[in-house]
């Protein structure tokens, strides 16, 4: 262990932060995601800088205007200098290879270690966290040698997006998957334990709940309560008495803590406060919760990918609180069967529950599509071919790579010269701005002390 790799901080970095968050939010110009409002609205907010909040004035732009962007926007990255603390810490330790992930967050701070192992010419592989990680988050400034993604180039994620050359990018499939370990058994062999108290003598529908960003618990878990009543009303006996199981997003969960479903029979909501998902305790309870079900429904979460790997049956509902985060986004049409995906959508609860009477009736017409999506988009390498060893292969292969150094040319020099006013400017409003908020914190906490 090397320790934690120090970040910039020099009077270029307020400058440093402003292009890239201005790069992420420029890529919600393009036609393609016109529709990703609460996307862009979200990009907007967390990063683009107040001076160019302008921009979002523009609906679209063509290929060609946002290639002229981007390429101004690069030339900008390319004036700022490489990060003398982090060439130092990289010259210390002399690393054979440099692995960052997920690089594509907004205003990645992660660019400039790219480019300082560029500038030293240490190979670099982008590691993507999750799946839909290539196309919510933006582009990024700076790129490596190699790209660890989730799905073949074919697909165009990463190559369209991002502009990395298909060559440099290595499909290992997804590792990290609660239910990715195909040969995974369940951790308990009765599902109607204590945490649950369910029965187990009539079906599980699984719903799976969603980040705040996709649906905020104050306004899923009313949706959710109409949902389950649908349920209830039905003309199908199955749904009428089966067994619910509400699994809220972890990180999301302050509404469900007080729901109560008890007037809708066998309804159980569990966990109802936050927990950390990556514990094996968590990871376990999601992997059963999704193993004993015999259909999951959602609105739009990564769980709904995890059932697909077990060949459950998913199934979505479109409703008007969540238009900007299901049909809004660009990972959710992934999902659908018509781009290739597993998961059947409804727009009405009449039609939702006719669906989900169906699936229970018939799971076999569901497991062609979800095992299709399996091996294409978690296993591209084919579904009994492990990811790990895949992806430990491909950063051997990395590190013996001998990339060119990444120099600089006297129009980067030129250009610097030409920006080092803005930067100075840039970080002058940068201090005044934490003295402020300082300040502000000061006279809150003396505030709160006085009326004590």
């Amino acid at each position: 262990m090397i320790g934690v790799i120090p970040k910039r901080t020099d009077s270029w970095t307020p400058m440093a932060r402003a292009v890239r968050g201005t790069f992420d939010f420029v890529r919600y110009l393009h036609p393609r995601l016109a529709a990703a409002q609460a996307l862009r609205a979200r990009m907007k907010r967390k990063v683009l800088p107040p001076w160019l909040r302008g921009l979002d004035r523009i609906r679209t732009l063509g290929d060609a205007g946002l290639n002229r962007f981007y390429g101004v926007l690069r030339a900008f990255e390319r004036a700022i200098p490489v990060s003398r603390r982090l060439l130092d810490f990289l010259g210390a330790h002399a690393p054979d290879v440099v692995i960052v992930s997920p690089l594509v967050d907004a205003a990645s701070d992660q660019v400039d270690l790219v480019r300082a192992a560029q500038a030293i010419g240490t190979p670099v592989v982008a590691a993507i966290a999750s799946w839909d990680k290539p196309d919510e988050q933006g582009p990024h400034a700076g790129h490596p040698g190699r790209r660890d993604g989730l799905e073949r180039v074919p697909e165009g994620r990463g190559v369209d997006y991002h502009g990395v050359d298909p060559d440099r990018v290595v499909a290992t499939g997804h590792s990290c998957s609660i239910a990715g370990s195909i040969a995974r058994q369940a951790s308990r062999a009765n599902r109607s334990g204590r945490m649950v108290d369910l029965p187990a003598d009539r079906p599980l529908v699984l719903y799976t709940g969603s980040s705040v960003f996709i649906a905020r618990s104050e306004v899923e878990a009313p949706f959710v309560r109409r949902w389950a009543a649908s349920l209830r009303e039905s003309g199908d006996a199955a749904l009428r008495d089966a067994a619910i199981l509400i699994r809220p997003h972890p990180f999301n969960c302050e509404a469900w803590e007080t729901a109560d479903f008890s007037d809708l029979g066998p309804v159980s909501v569990w966990p109802r406060q936050r927990y950390t998902p990556s514990a094996e305790d968590a990871r376990n309870s999601l992997f059963d919760s999704l193993f004993y079900s015999a259909a999951v429904v959602g609105v739009n979460t990564s769980a709904m990918v995890e059932a697909a790997i077990l060949g459950r049956p998913v199934l979505s509902l479109l409703a008007p609180e969540f238009a900007a985060t299901q049909e809004g986004t660009v990972h959710f049409h992934y999902l659908l069967p018509e781009n290739g995906g597993f998961l059947r959508v409804a727009h009405t609860f009449d039609q939702h529950v006719a669906q989900l009477g169906e699936v229970l009736r018939t799971p076999e017409v569901t497991r062609a599509q979800t095992a299709g999506f399996v091996a294409r988009f978690i296993r591209p390498n084919g579904v009994d071919s492990a990811c790990t060893p895949i992806l430990a292969d491909t950063l051997e292969q990395a590190a013996r790579l001998t990339p060119s150094v990444v120099g600089e040319t006297a129009g980067t020099r030129l250009m610097r010269a030409a920006v080092w006013p803005l930067a100075i400017v840039l970080s002058w409003a940068s201090v005044a701005e934490k003295g402020g908020a300082a300040s502000r914190a000061w006279e809150r906490s003396t505030a709160s002390r006085g009326s004590r």
